[in-house]
């Protein structure tokens, strides 16, 4: 599932929670949202500040028949992205809303079908 960072921590990829990007210039203590759009043609994530001012984002196309484990590292390397045009790391993430097509099931945290993307029991 992508847990409170926006990391998939159930599916094996080479993407880690490790920031590798600085925090914005002088405020170590800044909080930032996530908002993240999976669409069946793009996915979009955005980085807003506690005011909901946007920071960055970054857009990529969705590819959703390359496959569910092809397409949860794209979401997360987009949230990755969109945290480096924001010039911030992992630790300023306060929280993650993804709107997804499909009916989900919010207690397991699982997209139970996408079909346009062609997914089935995600877990995100």
């Amino acid at each position: 599932m992508i847990c409170q960072l926006g990391w998939h921590e159930t599916h094996s990829n080479t993407h880690d929670s490790t920031p590798t990007t600085g925090m914005m210039a002088g405020n170590k203590t800044a909080s930032a949202w996530l908002g993240f759009d999976l669409g069946g043609t793009k996915m979009l994530a955005t980085v807003y500040d506690a005011d909901f001012q946007p920071l960055g984002k970054h857009r990529t196309k969705t590819k959703g028949r390359e496959g569910i484990d092809a397409g949860l590292d794209r979401i997360v390397e987009t949230i990755h992205r969109a945290l480096a045009d924001a010039n911030l790391d992992t630790a300023a993430v306060r929280g993650l809303g993804i709107g997804c097509p499909g009916p989900l099931d919010l207690e397991r945290g699982i997209i139970e079908e996408a079909p346009n993307l062609g997914w089935r029991d995600v877990p995100i």
